[in-house]
């Protein structure tokens, strides 16, 4: 493609605004659905029920990713990731990768359910979840293919169609029938939409082919990124699988719903970064100068929106939760903590994609080989000192230290001075103290009011919202039309911009 073009308005700029917005809302679509359900199933399913479950989703992700090759992340790294043979190869090396996975799965199901966690009811739970793999094998490369075009609006239909079929059947059948094989037969039913529906939106016709130097090319590229998504999966798994070790059902399941809420949110800003960043920042990978404004759009770009929002979600944690039955307001206090690791992942996967496309995969796998190793010394010991904050704080502590080792690591390899890259991010400094200047002025109006600040859910409201206008005016400032971005673009230099 002309690099005039991939520059031009209507070139790669105006192609990853379509995608931001399909990524944007297919992350609101499905994660919010996914919220829904489980709000759904702490009203219809026992405590117990849900740590169950909770630990299924914990070894299947984690098996899956265990021994996920990378070839899609290397078919849109790859130049020639688009051509036949090299989907043809990719899909059969997934296929035959599912195969194994699936009666790795089968046969191992007693030993994970009752050699390790002594629940016997997961043995046939895990032995369901092989389907699910399976159907992740057959699904088309089409799908891989969209997402290295930035062509995002099918997969974002099918995805939400899946989730929403999804959503309706393990309302249905817990209501008919509440138990954990109903969700996970509801689990089974949204990855065969998926399967089905990839077939239908593309016109990629698989063949089983394995050509060698064409898989050694993906495994290439692929093993790093197969290390990354390993230990990451690990990684943010270790703590809901010790505790699975170490403490009550009911606790797991109480953990595993604050989990549930803070992944849904942050799930959302790093689809924005990882699925639209990575291609997009690979398009410009020999030009570091664009790189490095890239990344700084999407720091900001995400900043704005993720900072206030896991700030609300850790205020209002106790609140939201109201919603559940009272019988999980402890999961309050966990999404109150967790809100930190979840700001904390968003800033890491916004820096990601640009070790990604300048292929330093290598410093992703050491990131989360520190995470892992962080959660699993800490989260046993402070959840005995100190109950679920402590396994909180375990997690927190992991994130917190390995986004500041992928700051110092992505500076230094796009050649990013301090100053320059604190000068391109500002904006984000100031929204900060807008927003705590809010929050003071909130209290103020409070205090001068008379407010009684007993009503913890009201305070807790107000000062979010004066916080939250505070924060809104300085970003406004920055981004409206004739603001200070708006001129730094048409000639006027500004520090704040780039």
């Amino acid at each position: 493609m002309d690099k005039e073009v991939l520059h031009s308005e209507r070139g790669l700029k105006g192609r990853v605004l379509r995608a931001c917005r399909w990524v944007l809302l297919e992350g609101l679509g499905v994660q919010g659905m996914r919220l829904i359900r489980q709000l759904a199933l702490t009203w219809l399913l026992a405590q117990e029920v849900i740590g169950i479950l909770a630990l299924v989703w914990g070894v299947l992700a984690v098996l899956r990713e265990w021994s996920d090759t990378g070839v899609r992340h290397a078919l849109i790294q790859s130049s020639q990731g688009g051509h036949k043979d090299y989907l043809d190869c990719a899909w059969t090396i997934n296929l035959m990768r599912n195969l194994i996975l699936a009666g790795v799965l089968y046969f191992g199901a007693g030993f994970i359910a009752e050699g390790i966690y002594q629940q016997p009811e997961l043995r046939g739970l895990l032995r369901w979840c092989c389907l699910i793999v399976i159907l992740d094998g057959l699904t088309s490369m089409s799908l891989t293919v969209m997402r290295r075009e930035l062509h995002f609006r099918p997969i974002a239909m099918v995805q939400m169609a899946a989730n929403f079929a999804g959503l309706l059947a393990a309302i249905g059948l817990c209501k008919w029938q509440p138990s954990a094989r109903s969700v996970v037969i509801a689990e089974i039913l949204t990855s065969g939409i998926i399967f089905v529906s990839s077939y239908l939106v593309g016109s990629y016709k698989p063949k089983l082919k394995f050509d060698r130097s064409v898989g050694l090319d993906l495994l290439g590229f692929g093993a790093m990124a197969y290390l990354v998504t390993l230990v990451d999966a690990v990684g943010m798994r270790a703590d809901l699988l010790i505790l699975g070790k170490v403490a009550p059902m009911s606790d797991v399941g109480i953990y595993y719903l604050g989990m549930v809420v803070m992944v849904a949110a942050c799930g959302i800003f790093s689809r924005l970064t990882i699925e639209v960043g990575f291609p997009a920042l690979c398009l410009v990978r020999h030009d570091r100068a664009a790189m490095r404004r890239g990344v700084a759009e999407i720091i900001k770009g995400t900043q704005l929106v993720s900072l206030p929002a896991f700030l609300a979600l850790g205020i209002l944690g106790p609140d939201i939760v109201k919603i559940m039955p009272t019988k999980y307001a402890e999961v309050g206090e966990v999404l109150r903590w967790l809100s930190i690791l979840g700001l904390a992942l968003t800033f890491t996967r916004q820096l990601a994609p640009a070790l990604y496309a300048l292929r330093r995969v290598f410093w992703c796998v050491l990131r989360g080989i520190l995470a892992l190793v962080l959660v699993s010394i800490l989260v046993g010991p402070m959840y005995k000192y100190w109950g679920l904050t402590g396994a909180c704080w375990a997690a927190n502590i992991g994130g917190i230290v390995t986004t500041v080792m992928m700051w110092v690591v992505v500076l230094k390899e796009l050649g990013w001075q301090w100053g320059q890259w604190w000068s391109s991010v500002a904006v984000l400094g100031k929204c900060v103290m807008g927003g705590a200047a809010g929050m003071t002025a909130a209290v103020l109006i409070m205090w001068g009011l008379g407010i009684e600040l007993a009503d913890v859910t009201k305070v807790r409201l107000i000062l979010c919202g004066g916080g939250g206008v505070g924060y809104a005016i300085c970003g406004w400032r920055f981004y409206r039309p004739g603001g200070v971005c708006a001129a730094s673009k048409q000639g006027t230099l500004n520090k704040g911009c780039v």
